[in-house]
C-alpha cells in the first residue's frame, strides 16, 4: 500500500482526483474542497492481489465501481 501511494503522489493521481472532485463542487460547497480526503479502507482488491505466486494462473476479474455525483 505505501508504494502505491507514493506512486500515486509521484504520479500526481491524487491531485488529479481532488481536483475533479472540487470542480464538481457548488460555490456554497466551495469550503468542502479542503475536508476531502482518500480512504483505504473503501479500496477492494483480489484476493490473490498481496503478491503471492501459486502453483496455477487465474484469470483474476475486475470490480468496476461507480461513483455517483
Amino acid at each position: 500500500m505505501a508504494e502505491r501511494h507514493l506512486r500515486w503522489s509521484v504520479d500526481g493521481i491524487y491531485a488529479r482526483i481532488f481536483a475533479a472532485i472540487a470542480s464538481d463542487l457548488d460555490a456554497e460547497d466551495a469550503d468542502l474542497g479542503a475536508l476531502l480526503s482518500v480512504d483505504s479502507t473503501s479500496v477492494r482488491a483480489h484476493q490473490h492481489a498481496a503478491g503471492a505466486r501459486s502453483g496455477r494462473r487465474t484469470g483474476g476479474s475486475v470490480e468496476l465501481q461507480e461513483i455517483s455525483r
